[in-house]
């Protein structure tokens, strides 16, 4: 499909997981790995039932859209789902100081 849609001239692929939709246990993710480098705008739908589905793609990355049903986005709410589709925040980084070994300085 990549290629195809790349010989077509298509700048974007939307991706459906017809079985992902009828488990509705979250989405395809492993199709996204399929088309990193492809230089195509990817859209994902299929199998989202819980607002855990669109983090989960948040933290896997590689798509530019996903695609909910319309009961799905009435059902949680568009607040709620712009949420759980924001950029996660980085774990702050803590430095490690090891004085036992007299590396780092103290704070006194």
């Amino acid at each position: 499909a990549i290629k195809q849609a790349k010989t077509l001239g298509f700048s974007s692929l939307w991706l459906h997981s017809i079985d992902a939709e009828n488990e509705s246990k979250g989405l395809e993710l492993d199709m996204l790995d399929r088309t990193q480098d492809s230089g195509l705008t990817i859209w994902i739908s299929g199998g989202v039932s819980e607002q855990k589905h669109l983090q989960n793609l948040t933290r896997a990355g590689g798509a530019s859209a996903v695609i909910v049903s319309s009961h799905f986005a009435e059902q949680h709410g568009i607040e709620p789902l712009s949420q759980a589709l924001a950029p996660l925040e980085p774990e702050p980084v803590v430095p490690e100081v090891n004085f036992t070994c007299g590396q780092g300085y103290s704070p006194a």
